[in-house]
């Protein structure tokens, strides 16, 4: 990191420059808490110095006029928005979707409640229906972990609840003779590398359509997985620039996991 000092921009914006990725952040000292623990605001994934700046700016305004957190008196829907508010320039685009995906599912339940009065009974009621309405368990687990996240950074509470049990379904793994049947059915398909790379690797779908030819390091046999492209619902903004994904069966087959020694 490379610490930019800029005529520009006030004496006490101290910006830094990551220097493989370009990208602009900082680090800020908000104070204390209750318990005289440490409090630092960090944020990264800035584009360019004057965005880094303004949002630097923005949260010592708040510090030093001693705003308090969002208060407990707010709903839980707008504790999570604010949440993703304050983390969207420093997650990437696919995960800050993903976290707002997940925290949507819970707000027909939840989102009207006030925070102070979320308790660990509703939270695991919500999750519950959830999985009734159809929702894979491991799905609700990584809401539970995104929740306590957002409300742990906001308000301080820790939630408490019991997270959702882990799927008792076991995912079927090929055998070799099955996987190297089932190369032996796509070897004429265009998406052959694809379907390979799926089998020896494990990657996700996504992670495999997002590769590119920089990506891969052949005097290193190495490959680096460095995002991934998803499909926004139709009906958003963003659903017209979304990636289209194929889909990675072409017939009906358990899923493929690791499969080693195929040749």
């Amino acid at each position: 990191m490379s610490v930019i000092s800029s005529l520009a921009w006030p004496s006490w914006a101290v910006i830094v420059q990551g220097q493989t990725t370009g990208l602009f952040g900082f680090r800020l000292e908000m104070g204390r808490d209750r318990n005289g623990t440490r409090i630092q605001a960090r944020r990264t994934g800035f584009t360019s110095e004057k965005a880094a700046v303004a949002e630097y700016a923005r949260l010592s305004r708040r510090r030093d006029a001693q705003l308090p957190r969002p208060r407990l008196g707010d709903s839980v829907q707008a504790v999570c928005q604010d949440w993703l508010l304050t983390r969207e320039h420093e997650l990437q685009p696919n995960t800050l979707y993903s976290y707002t995906w997940l925290l949507g599912l819970i707000y027909p339940y939840l989102g009207g409640v006030r925070a102070s009065r979320l308790s660990t009974h509703m939270i695991e009621r919500a999750y519950r229906d959830l999985e009734t309405a159809g929702y894979f368990r491991t799905t609700l687990r990584t809401l539970d972990l995104v929740l306590a996240k957002a409300f742990g950074e906001q308000t301080g509470r820790t939630l408490g609840a019991r997270k959702p049990r882990e799927c008792d379904d076991v995912h079927p793994v090929w055998p070799l003779a099955e996987a190297r049947r089932f190369l032996d059915y796509v070897r004429s398909d265009r998406l052959f590398p694809l379907w390979r790379l799926l089998l020896v690797t494990g990657l996700r779908r996504g992670e495999l359509c997002g590769l590119k030819h920089c990506d891969l390091e052949p005097d290193l046999a190495t490959l680096k997985v460095r995002r991934q492209r998803v499909v926004e619902d139709l009906g958003s903004r963003g659903a017209r620039q979304a990636a289209q994904v194929p889909q990675l069966h072409p017939h009906p087959a358990p899923r493929p996991h690791h499969a080693q020694g195929i040749e």
